[in-house]
């Protein structure tokens, strides 16, 4: 049976078949034999030059299995141990070129990433091996530059045709396609001088609703352009006088108009509209001065019983209530107090908020502007049109993602399952700082700021968008205390003010802490009682009034 085996492997290795030769010289019968020993010094040389074939065809796996077979059979021969070193050498370089189209592939998805086009078809032209990983990315990257040249060809027909919402949207497809593209920088360069220079020519004509109009998607496709910004500048002043105008405060907004008046004198309109809130702040004046002013007095503080020996019109002094915040008292003053004499005599205003304080409030303050305030933790921004209905909701362009904002303990972290732009890098979760610029979009921008180095109190400032049915563009995150008063530390500045105002929300009531006079309604405010919703307080030379928002 031995003979017989021997004579199968001998006829096997003469054939070519060596896996089969390889099983029957297994045997240790096989291999004791003298006939056997020399049937295997050829077999693994056979099996050797068959793994060098391997080898050059770049079959390594059958290569190395040779490589066993023999070191099994005959053991560490050196014609083996040259074929091992071979296959190492190639395997080495194999792993080197995966390596190097690896690093290949990343530089160009960062470069595909940020829309340069150009330099990520330079990278993916290093590699000169196959790589279905590359040639989809070179696949994507020539489908971007279609995208691209599509959109901008859509851009230049609807400039041609003045469709101007139709313009930036193709140009904002075009740079989500190729960023970096020198014709599409050019292009919203074009789009943004045509449409800045009708929207001043509108301005000069009096038609603020049609520069608004040109001037909507010049802030989408180009914000960080100076003709732009100046005239987005000069637009939300003249909403400010307006408002002004409506609140009854027309020397404010004679002011406001001078002023712009000075920066555009090509719009006339501006010198009539100051001369005609001029004229009406006189006339105001006339009638406040008139008969009709005694209406404006508490005929009991006005016709009253005089004040006793001694009496002397009081202000408000700083002190220290038990929790050791400052609290407002009545001490004697030091001298009259111009409205405060009156007042003080009529008494403190003890009328009581009704209920809780909510968690929406809206501050309006006079001559410095209104403030949306939040005092939940986690706070939501987004369009209105959005279905997550976001706390925040802004007049943005629909589509936007919804972000949120979370107050954890002295920490704001933003979080957007889309992804945002934080100081210009895309972001899915990160701790805020003072100072951090959020983009929901290119034209819809938000910053956010601690004021106050020791409140937690932050504020959100809006730039390309505004609340729907309020003209406030700050929203203020209210932790514990919101400080009123002159200077960049406070959350709403009043530079008006020689100190400022501390509001703070203690047992469901807004407390107000300052040295200034506090009047509600023309009556000391009650310390216990807070500031009641829907009341003019008055603080100094600020007036404000909190409604629910």
């Amino acid at each position: 049976m031995l003979i017989l085996r021997i004579h199968r492997a001998t006829t096997a290795l003469a054939d070519g078949r060596l896996d089969e030769a390889f099983g029957l010289a297994q045997a240790a019968d096989f291999q004791a034999h003298r006939k056997g020993q020399k049937v295997i010094g050829r077999l693994a040389r056979a099996l050797i030059e068959r793994g060098r074939e391997h080898l050059s065809a770049g079959r390594l796996a059958d290569a190395k299995q040779d490589c066993d077979k023999v070191a099994a059979l005959a053991g560490n021969l050196p014609e083996l141990a040259e074929l091992r070193t071979q296959i190492e050498q190639v395997v080495a370089a194999r792993r080197k070129a995966e390596r190097h189209r690896g690093d290949v592939l990343v530089a160009a998805r960062e470069q595909v990433d940020n829309g340069r086009l150009s330099i990520a078809g330079q990278w993916l032209e290093k590699c000169d091996q196959p790589s279905t990983r590359i040639d989809v990315l070179r696949d994507q990257v020539a489908a971007r530059r279609v995208q691209a040249e599509e959109a901008l060809r859509r851009a230049r027909q609807a400039m041609a045709r003045e469709d101007w919402p139709a313009a930036a949207a193709a140009l904002i497809d075009a740079r989500r396609a190729h960023p970096g593209d020198a014709g599409c920088a050019e292009v919203s360069a074009e789009l943004a001088r045509t449409l800045t220079q009708r929207a001043g020519a509108a301005i000069d004509q009096g038609r603020l609703d049609l520069a608004d109009s040109l001037l909507e998607p010049a802030e989408q496709i180009h914000a960080e352009a100076l003709e732009v910004r100046e005239l987005s500048r000069f637009l939300d002043q003249c909403r400010e006088a307006f408002s002004c105008v409506e609140q009854g405060r027309p020397r404010e907004a004679t002011e406001i108009l001078r002023r712009l008046l000075v920066v555009r004198p090509a719009a006339t309109w501006l010198g009539k509209a100051s001369s005609a809130t001029q004229q009406a702040a006189e006339q105001i004046e006339a009638l406040r001065s008139g008969p009709l002013g005694w209406l404006d007095h508490d005929p009991e503080a006005t016709w009253g019983p005089p004040a006793r020996n001694g009496d002397r019109p009081g202000r408000e002094h700083p002190s220290r209530d038990r929790h050791g915040a400052e609290a407002v008292i009545l001490q004697p003053a030091k001298g009259p107090h111009p409205r405060g004499a009156e007042a003080l005599e009529r008494g403190p205003n003890r009328a009581a908020p009704a209920g809780p304080l909510p968690s929406r409030l809206l501050f309006h303050v006079d001559g410095v502007g209104s403030y949306l305030v939040l005092r939940d933790r986690l706070v939501t921004l987004g369009p209105v049109s959005s279905s997550r209905h976001p706390e925040v909701a802004l007049l943005a362009e629909p589509g936007l993602p919804v972000a949120a904002i979370e107050r954890t303990d002295e920490d704001y972290f933003l979080s957007c399952d889309a992804g945002v732009q934080v100081n210009d890098a895309p972001a899915t979760r990160k701790l805020l700082a003072n100072g951090d610029r959020i983009a929901l979009s290119a034209r819809t921008r938000i910053r956010f700021s601690l004021p106050h180095a020791a409140s937690t109190t932050a504020v959100l400032h809006l730039a390309g968008t505004r609340l729907p049915a309020s003209d406030a563009r700050q929203v203020i995150l209210l932790d514990r205390e919101l400080v009123m008063g002159p200077g960049p530390a406070a959350h709403i500045r009043a530079d008006v003010l020689p100190v400022p105002a501390v509001l703070l929300v203690h047992d469901g009531r807004l407390l107000c802490k300052t040295s200034e006079l506090v009047l509600v309604n023309d009556r000391p405010l009650d310390r216990n009682a807070g500031i009641p919703l829907g009341a003019r307080v008055q603080v100094g030379a600020v007036s404000f009034v909190v409604r629910a928002a």
